[in-house]
């Protein structure tokens, strides 16, 4: 990647036209290990985790296309990061994971006053009792 090259495994061809902008998060299999994997929302309606180290993916069908961002927080409360999916037609879907939520993980709106493209992994100040 230094180079310029592109990386091993890449690009991930997909069925689908890419409109929105990806998710870059840990998924629970890489907590321990190094990478990140992309999340994003394709127009053949299913939603790609792809493993930045592997280019491995897995995908969820959710049956509708989106133009927008998946966004990740922990809107339940379980102490887990959930993804938050809108689609075209106006479904707001909030899908569960097993990622342990931490506050410099979560992701809540596109662009977060900085390289949109990046993660928050490891940036900024985290306080606890």
């Amino acid at each position: 990647a230094r180079t310029g090259q592109t990386l091993p495994h890449f690009p991930v061809k997909l069925k689908g036209r890419v409109q929105s902008q990806p998710l870059i998060m840990k998924t629970a299999q890489q907590t321990e290990e190094k990478g990140m994997s992309v999340v994003i929302h394709s127009q053949d309606g299913h939603i790609y985790v792809i493993d930045g180290v592997s280019g491995c993916f897995d995908k969820i069908d959710i049956g509708e296309p989106s133009y927008d961002m998946v966004l990740s927080d922990d809107l339940t409360g379980n102490g887990r990061m959930d993804l938050l999916v809108t689609t075209k037609s106006g479904n707001i879907y909030c899908l569960g994971t097993s990622v342990i939520f931490h506050p410099l993980n979560k992701w809540l709106s596109p662009n977060q006053n900085r390289n949109s493209y990046t993660s928050l992994h490891h940036r900024g100040i985290y306080m606890s009792e």
